[in-house]
């Protein structure tokens, strides 16, 4: 029968001045017999505002799988979404645009940049 655990390990950094980027890595850890075997299943890297800035998925053999890079504006509004494949060639990203405060503009393009489906948000204000 095999036995499946998962646990997540924090590995960050603080000084008394400034935060430091924070590495979140979750690994997977089967038994095989009587032998542990641990297993990297992603990789999340935040920046000093605490926004999530890469998230790395591996495969069961530890190689890269997808890849996504996230970019924030000076507001920690989320900008841009883009994702890589194995790679690293960028296979779709998406932009979001914001007018005072509000996401107005969601945009998916494919690798060759085509506009695969866009959408525009309204508010009405009461």
């Amino acid at each position: 029968m095999k036995q499946i655990l998962a646990i997540t390990i924090l590995i960050f950094s603080i000084s008394a001045f400034s935060q430091k980027v924070k590495t979140e890595t979750t690994y997977k850890y089967e038994m095989k017999g009587q032998k542990e075997i641990k297993k990297k299943i992603s990789e999340k890297t935040y920046d000093q505002k605490g926004n999530k800035i890469k998230d790395i998925s591996f495969t069961d053999n530890g190689e890269i799988n997808k890849t996504k890079l996230y970019r924030f504006d000076n507001d920690n509004n989320l900008i841009e979404e883009k994702t890589l494949d194995k790679k690293g060639k960028s296979i779709k990203t998406i932009t979001y645009e914001y007018e005072n405060g509000h996401k107005i503009r969601k945009t998916v393009e494919d690798a060759n940049g085509i506009i695969k489906s866009k959408k525009e948000y309204t508010y009405t204000f009461y």
